[in-house]
């Protein structure tokens, strides 16, 4: 790391926390003599609780934030990390991991001989010597199958020569606590005594290492607000893809404006830094360096847009906001149940593809929500006098010329377009609910 990352002028401090109550890192030095080295103090806290997020139109909205793991790394000026003296404990799980397998041994072959007189004993090493003829020679399949264990040990925290490593909790439920409260964890060795050097110790989080779930609206405009409290309480198959949606770019937006530097694979959650100067040949002056106020704001047209737009735009958005894993997205359900508006829901169903085909002679397109050339389709279940209602609806004159028909999955409904070789004649909305 060059040095001009720490100036030696007050131009620099580490940003503060993206919430304290979420996850904070403290760094603290322990002694006053540099000749032998400087120990330092490391304390490491997490808690799972609601943020507040500020969107770029003013208003705001708080998710609930948890973490899952974490990295400290330690960052150096003008100065070394030294061998500790004592080992530094840390206060998170010890794992005990247990495996277990199956060992199948190779398969024995065996000769079968039929003497017709006498058989000598073979001597080591020398092939068997026999008087007799040999009938025949069968083959006998043999498996014997080992269980092999074994054991595995290693702590949750686990300190390396310039980084902390925090591993998830066994039950992979949000870290709470002090996971790490070390004395004389680490030890700086200045390369000069009378040059000031420093320490920045980071809290770090990689992609998947936080989550931002239930989302809702606090002081946002009418707009947003009523799109979220649509999504958040529907039940439809397309809200809870909006509600997936909604929640990756969240959590994208959240992370990129947490990165120090754009480049950066990790997010900074937390900072600190520490200055030490020699004041006299035998003292040595510290100084806590201030945080800097840190601003995310998202903005509120993107995240707008995942709540309603159709499920190919919602993907560019996110694709454009730079997330390149769409698989948190999910597929819709493989077949679902479809009430339309005004029709009984305690009748008799039918597949509506497979009998549309049987009734009309055509092909059915269902749109589908996996990625992928070979793309798949619900099968979508409704009410049999909704299914033969196709007949008489106004849509159905196009019958004599239709040789296909697509189905799109919307909210409140099903999207059916009328085709013929390719050419849309005509397209309905059907409204209704899904079971």
């Amino acid at each position: 790391m060059p040095e001009a990352f720490f100036s030696i002028d007050d131009s620099y401090s580490p940003p503060e926390p993206f919430d304290r109550a979420i996850a904070n890192v403290d760094v603290r030095c322990r002694s006053n003599a540099i000749e032998d080295g400087l120990d330092l103090d490391i304390i490491v806290s997490f808690g799972a609780d609601e943020v507040r997020i500020e969107l770029s139109d003013g208003s705001t909205i708080e998710a609930m934030c948890e973490i899952k793991e974490a990295i400290v790394v330690l960052k150096t000026f003008n100065c070394d990390l030294g061998e500790r003296r004592v080992s530094a404990p840390g206060v998170g799980f010890e794992y005990k991991q247990n495996l277990k397998g199956t060992r199948t041994s190779s398969s024995i072959s065996a000769a079968r001989a039929a003497a017709t007189g006498n058989l000598t004993a073979p001597t080591p090493n020398s092939n068997l010597a026999a008087d007799a003829s040999i009938s025949g020679e069968t083959k006998q399949q043999q498996e014997d199958t080992y269980e092999v264990t074994a054991e595995r040990k290693f702590s949750q925290v686990q300190i390396g020569t310039d980084q902390i490593r925090i591993h998830p909790n066994p039950d992979l439920s949000p870290l709470v606590g002090n996971l790490l409260e070390a004395e004389k964890c680490f030890k700086v060795v200045p390369r000069r005594n009378d040059k000031p050097f420093g320490i920045l110790a980071e809290l770090q989080v990689s992609k998947g290492w936080m989550s931002l779930s239930d989302p809702r609206p606090t002081s946002t405009s009418t707009r947003l607000t009523q799109l979220l409290e649509k999504k958040l309480k529907g039940k439809d198959p397309i809200d809870d893809f909006h509600r997936r949606a909604f929640n990756l770019l969240m959590e994208h937006l959240v992370s990129m404006g947490l990165q120090v530097d754009a480049n950066r694979k990790y997010a900074t959650l937390a900072a600190r830094a520490i200055r030490v100067e020699k004041v006299s040949a035998d003292e040595t002056g510290r100084r806590y360096i201030g945080l800097s106020e840190r601003r995310i704001c998202l903005p509120v047209a993107a995240l707008e847009a995942v709540l309603f737009e159709p499920r190919d735009k919602v993907e560019n958005i996110l694709i454009d906001a730079g997330i390149t894993d769409l698989s948190q997205l999910g597929p819709l359900s493989s077949s679902m149940v479809f009430y339309p508006s005004g029709y009984r829901t305690d009748g008799r169903l039918v597949e509506l593809g497979a009998f549309l085909e049987s009734s009309f002679k055509i092909t059915i397109l269902r749109e589908t929500q996996d990625d992928g050339e070979n793309r798949g389709a619900p099968r979508i279940f409704a009410p049999f006098e909704f299914a033969r209602s196709f007949h008489f609806t106004p849509e159905s004159k196009h019958r004599k010329d239709c040789n296909a028909i697509e189905f799109k999955i919307v909210r409140d409904g099903v999207e059916i377009t009328y085709m013929q070789d390719n050419v849309r004649l005509t397209q309905v909305t059907k409204r209704g609910t899904f079971g």
